[in-house]
């Protein structure tokens, strides 16, 4: 068997990359269908989709009675080969022309409080400066119309109404494709400065034969990617470890704890947390990495290895 890490770059200016408030990346629509230029997966739609008890088009378009778009439902099929085995995923997804713009509305009066505000149902007016929205039957939002961020969300709330059937297709297609292992490799070496920010994501293959990885490095080349071959040795059984992991397993196991018990306890700290998200999101890669790297350890007795022990146990389950 043999691997390969092909390391893509992601930016954020080309609208790849999307950082929150709390500064976690996440991959956007183009961020994703970019990385699909690598990965290859073919995207389906289903002729008919199974809603409220019978058979729709797909995407199944749901109007008001004015006849614009009140509600689309889309469904997709991604296609994939990876590490010699096919996999397909699907999403469906429903998007409500309504709640979206009470959604975006909502995030524009958290971050701007001129923009507007949350009122009992009935204590506010209409005027031509305002546009009042019912949330339930006991609230209501109350946005000004001289808001520019406002005027921008009702813009957009008008393309919705024309053309959610297209954006209802771009998510479930986004959905699917996530869905993917491929697509689920972390997001590393940030840097830059916020609106220009760059960082790295690597998709590691596994392959026998190097007829089967050709296509995969010939577009990699055409993406300007990095491609790197790595030594894969046989450990335990059938598993395998790049050769270099394993050299550097054996340099840390008589790691000294002592060195710096301050320094040694803050890291401690931050590889707690890290430990504990990735038991959350990949429980399953975590264990597999504790069976390859620790055989004699588990998920429990994790703690009594020492903090390189435990950095080099993430980084290797992120990478199954």
């Amino acid at each position: 068997m043999k691997k390969i890490n092909i390391s893509l770059k992601l930016s954020e200016e080309l609208e790849q990359i999307i950082f929150d408030k709390d500064e976690k990346v996440s991959l956007t629509l183009k961020g994703i269908f970019y990385i699909n230029k690598l990965v290859g997966a073919s995207i389906f739609q289903p002729d008919k989709i199974y809603f409220d008890g019978d058979y729709r088009e797909n995407p199944y378009v749901i109007n008001n009675d004015d006849g614009s778009i009140f509600k689309v439902i889309s469904t997709s099929v991604a296609v994939s080969n990876y590490n010699g085995n096919q996999i397909m995923t699907s999403a469906t997804v429903s998007f409500n022309v309504e709640s979206s713009l009470l959604d975006s509305l909502g995030h524009v009066i958290s971050e701007d409080y001129t923009a507007g505000e949350i009122l009992k149902k009935g204590t506010s007016e209409v005027t031509n400066d305002n546009y009042i929205i019912p949330i339930n039957s006991s609230l209501e939002l109350v946005v000004s119309l001289k808001n520019a961020e406002v005027q921008k969300t009702l813009s957009q709330y008008l393309s919705n109404k024309n053309l959610s059937d297209r954006t209802a297709l771009s998510y479930s297609q986004r959905n699917a494709l996530k869905k993917l292992p491929q697509f689920n490799c972390p997001i590393t070496n940030i840097t830059g400065i916020p609106g220009y920010r760059m960082a790295i994501m690597t998709i590691p293959y596994f392959y026998e034969d190097d007829k089967d990885i050709n296509e995969i490095i010939n577009s990699a080349k055409l993406l300007n990617a990095n491609i790197l071959n790595c030594k894969l040795l046989a450990i335990d059984g059938d598993e395998v470890i790049d050769a270099v992991d394993l050299e550097y397993l054996k340099s840390i196991q008589n790691y000294d704890e002592e060195i710096n018990k301050k320094e040694y306890s803050n890291e401690r700290l931050i590889l707690s947390a890290k430990y504990s998200e990735c038991k959350k999101a990949i429980p399953d890669k975590l264990t597999k990495a504790i069976g390859i790297l620790f055989p004699d350890v588990n998920l429990e007795e994790v703690k009594s290895l020492n903090n390189k022990q435990i950095k080099f146990l993430i980084q290797y389950a992120e990478t199954l």
